[in-house]
């Protein structure tokens, strides 16, 4: 049964068993498949071939430019290649290190058959589980609670790299800021502004080997993050008003 959806997946660096991977998403009907060569070592473009020979659309960038930027260009490219293609409902991003179970990316695949809906889909984890690293699950119930105190909104997993965007709303995605993982939080703050619904689908929780696979900056990175969460909340407090004002009248 071919599905709906196109999948997007940025990679730097791959492990091999990216490949298992697109051929279990092939064998469940997901034939549409972009992936972005985030400025990978050479010894990793074999990897990157034999996507481009399982049909899979291959976007290369000469150097790392982050995976904010891979979304963006992949963003970009599925909206050049299927904008106007009645059978695909939307876009669905998953990470490269084999986080994102096969069935939790066919539950948004199944979501958008029944539900035609203009909403964010997040996947969410389970930090509270035996065995997740304390640095992802102190780092990411930290952002939550920011999240939720400046926004008003409870998002339980802030960062995960599972998200299905709907059609109607890549190109507003697309045309945002950020470059690296800031990225997916801007997508949130996005969605705030601009009154998106933001719907969470339980996952399973997969870290591999303590996620040491993760191209994640601790410092770097959540500086930026927390930088973007805090001026982007005068952003919605203003439309917020706007918005309230407008109901009144």
């Amino acid at each position: 049964m071919k599905r709906n959806s196109v999948i997007l997946i940025p990679a730097l660096n791959p492990d091999k068993e990216l490949i298992q991977y697109i051929q279990e998403l092939k064998r469940n009907g997901f034939d549409d498949i972009i992936v972005v060569n985030d400025g990978s070592s050479a010894e990793y473009l074999d990897i990157f071939e034999r996507a481009k020979q399982m049909d899979c659309k291959v976007l290369q960038h000469a150097v790392n430019l982050g995976k904010g930027r891979a979304l963006k260009n992949g963003f970009n490219e599925f909206l050049n290649l299927y904008q106007d293609n009645p059978d695909i409902s939307g876009i669905i991003t998953v990470d490269s290190d084999g986080q994102h179970a096969v069935k939790d990316v066919i539950q948004i695949d199944d979501w958008w058959k029944k539900n035609k809906c203009a909403e964010l889909l997040l996947g969410s984890r389970n930090f509270k589980l035996a065995g997740v690293p304390f640095k992802s699950r102190a780092g990411n119930q930290i952002t939550s609670k920011v999240y939720r105190l400046l926004y008003g909104i409870q998002i339980r997993d802030t960062q995960t790299g599972l998200r299905g965007i709907p059609k109607e709303l890549v190109a507003g995605y697309l045309q945002i800021r950020g470059e690296r993982f800031e990225y997916e939080m801007e997508m949130l703050i996005e969605s705030a502004v601009r009154g998106i619904p933001v719907r969470e689908i339980s996952i399973q929780t997969i870290y591999k080997n303590q996620n040491t696979g993760s191209h994640f900056r601790p410092f770097e990175d959540s500086v930026l993050i927390y930088r973007l969460i805090l001026s982007g909340c005068f952003r919605y407090w203003k439309t917020s008003l706007k918005r309230k004002i407008r109901k009144e009248k």
